[in-house]
């Protein structure tokens, strides 16, 4: 398959770069939730489900999130971040995580938890948030 505007081939290293960065990004937030879990810390694991229109993130980004409000990873730009640590950690005085099932949490347009401007770009994510507690 070579590029249109150039003839060339794709570059292959490239691509293979990327995919293996996006692994390490993978690996590393199940290796840090392993570790604040085996260290007794609550951990919430936050997954892209789902999303419409552009987003900084693809589907299967994670996000791990500590009750204090350590965050790893990345399901966006930065705004459902700050949404998920003010909503589920003691970090700016919340209540902090609760047990129960995995949710699903809809940002954006129709979105059951809108962020405002902070979403321009990217009009609606789905995200599942999962207690590590029911993963027992």
């Amino acid at each position: 398959m070579s590029n249109s505007r150039s003839g060339q081939q794709p570059d292959c290293a490239a691509h293979a770069l990327e995919e293996s960065q996006m692994e390490s990004i993978d690996l590393l937030v199940l290796r840090t939730t392993r570790d604040w879990l085996a260290a007794g810390a609550r951990v919430l694991l936050a997954t892209v489900a789902r999303t419409w229109g552009s987003s900084p993130r693809p589907v299967g980004s994670m996000m791990a999130l500590r009750n204090d409000g350590r965050v790893v990873g990345s399901v966006s730009g930065g705004c459902i971040e700050d949404d998920l640590i003010h909503r589920y950690t003691t970090a700016h005085g919340g209540s902090g995580m609760k047990d129960g099932a995995p949710e699903v949490v809809r940002y954006g347009v129709s979105g059951n938890r809108p962020i405002g401007v902070c979403l321009e770009y990217q009009p609606w994510v789905e995200s599942t948030v999962s207690p590590t507690s029911a993963f027992n």
